[in-house]
């Protein structure tokens, strides 16, 4: 009896310890808050490079039904947004900057990329899917897709605000995604977290872009 009475317990502290670990990262308040810790940016550290074109669908988009569409961590299916115009390098989808912030911070970038030698973009979005461990992967997996799908250069840096998850990601693919770069994007965002909370978004890209 006293053996069973403690497998029960065992198992109930199991149950909590679950419960626990699957809590939402981020409140669920009216008020957008990113906080000072984000489960997963670890993995913004270094990413692979991208594969030459040919074989990028078969490794990224392992899930595409053939009609652009995606399904996230959580079941959700859903698109990526197909731009007509690849020569932008700010897709504001959420409405975060003002006009005057874009175009200084396009200026800005124009003048990066001569040094680079790459593709630097800025996505923002609302309708990212909810990720299902409340983590990064949906976010990363998004901007990703939208680098592929919108056929942007390998070597390329990307940063997300995903307003949907309370994730900012910053990544470099290409040349920029090999280990001289292991700890960029956990730099970027360190620098910038203060004012993703203050909403001060054309702010954190200036610094994304100066990083």
């Amino acid at each position: 009896m006293r053996e069973i009475r403690r497998l029960q317990f065992l198992f109930a502290l199991l149950l909590l310890s679950v419960h626990l670990l699957a809590a939402p990262v981020f409140a669920e308040d009216t008020e957008i808050v990113f906080d000072d810790y984000v489960e997963g940016m670890a993995e913004t550290e270094v990413d692979e490079e991208l594969p030459d074109t040919a074989s990028q669908d078969t490794v990224y988009a392992e899930n595409n039904d053939g009609d652009d569409t995606y399904i996230s961590n959580n079941g959700t299916v859903f698109q990526i947004p197909r731009v007509s115009d690849t020569s932008g390098r700010i897709y504001d989808f959420a409405g975060l900057f003002t006009e005057e912030e874009k175009t200084s911070l396009t200026e800005k970038i124009r003048q990066v990329e001569e040094d680079k030698d790459a593709d630097i973009l800025i996505l923002t979005s609302e309708d990212v899917p909810r990720d299902a461990y409340y983590g990064t992967e949906t976010s990363m997996r998004y901007a990703r897709q939208f680098l592929i799908d919108n056929s942007f250069r390998e070597n390329s840096f990307i940063a997300i605000i995903d307003m949907s998850n309370r994730v900012f990601w910053a990544v470099g693919y290409g040349t920029y995604g090999s280990e001289k770069y292991a700890g960029w994007g956990q730099k970027v965002y360190d620098l910038v977290k203060s004012d993703l909370s203050d909403q001060s978004y054309g702010r954190a890209a200036r610094t994304y872009i100066r990083e």
